[in-house]
């Protein structure tokens, strides 16, 4: 992966791996992944290409558009003109626009577009290391006018951590102008200090006040959205995910106790990367000073 989101572990980002084996926070690299032995790679583009009833492949993990597999796989699968019965399923960083490889893309009778952004402030830049958040907030646009163009399904991809809830209804006011979907790709686990849930109360209840500023602008639905893929359903969808964390910053366990290994992390990788998360969130400067920033 070419990114080192914060929010991430390093057996899903070699680039975040490499800098945290660099700072002593891992003791060893994760193992390569499977695409990358080329006995594995050849068994599976023969079992893909031995599958006539094929219709749907869905690529996770990296950023699929500078993977080689993912190539490999595209360009294995047109020749045997399965491409035009299989759905293409990934999600990008939009960091990279590989012209070549999206174009082949077209040949598919459809793809699902997941795009991955935390939120439109400049906080994007410290959690989703090291992108702009202007050339993140252009290339999101131009992947909406190439889905839009292509009739592709597209989704915002989010994972809400401690840091993002607080600007998350900048994610849910894009796509709502837009009529596209937002979906959490990841309810946030691991790692732990990074949850929601560990922020003191304070700053818990001011951040569901942000969502419910934002959700009081539309009118409710209460239906339940079952297909989230759905585009007709993409307001609804929008609505209903926003409330869910609402609901979540209402119920979820206290985990406020969790504030020191958050603040010894930031200042690790604050050391590698010369930020400061107060630069980004100065809301949060009492609380983090207060756990040892």
């Amino acid at each position: 992966c070419n990114s080192a989101c914060l929010f991430c572990t390093p057996h899903a980002s070699s680039r975040l791996a490499t800098e945290q084996h660099r700072l002593g926070m891992i003791d060893r690299m994760p193992e390569p992944a499977w695409t990358e032995d080329a006995a594995a790679m050849e068994k599976f583009l023969e079992a893909l290409q031995d599958s006539p009833r094929l219709a749907y492949l869905h690529f996770i993990g990296d950023e699929t558009l500078i993977s080689p597999a993912f190539a490999r796989i595209v360009d294995a699968l047109i020749p045997r003109g399965l491409a035009a019965q299989v759905t293409l399923g990934f999600t990008t960083n939009l960091t990279v626009w590989p012209s070549e490889v999206i174009s082949k893309l077209s040949q598919f009778q459809q793809v699902n577009l997941g795009v991955s952004v935390e939120c439109l402030h400049p906080l994007n830049d410290y959690l989703r290391w090291p992108s702009r958040i202007d050339a993140v907030r252009d290339m999101l646009d131009r992947w909406h006018q190439h889905a839009v163009n292509q009739a592709w399904l597209m989704q915002i991809r989010i994972t809400p951590t401690v840091f993002s809830i607080w600007h998350l209804d900048s994610i849910y006011e894009y796509a709502m102008q837009r009529g596209i979907a937002v979906e959490s790709c990841n309810f946030l686990y691991e790692p732990s200090h990074m949850r929601m849930s560990v922020l003191p109360q304070d700053l818990r209840r001011r951040a569901r006040e942000r969502l419910e500023t934002w959700l009081a602008q539309y009118p409710s639905t209460a239906a339940q959205v079952i297909n989230t893929r759905d585009p007709n359903q993409a307001t609804s969808q929008i609505l209903q995910d926003a409330a869910s964390y609402v609901r979540y910053l209402d119920t979820a366990e206290d985990e406020s106790h969790r504030a020191g290994d958050l603040v010894r992390y930031l200042k690790a990788m604050q050391s590698s990367r010369g930020n400061n998360i107060l630069d980004y969130l100065p809301e949060y400067e009492e609380f983090l000073r207060s756990a040892g920033l």
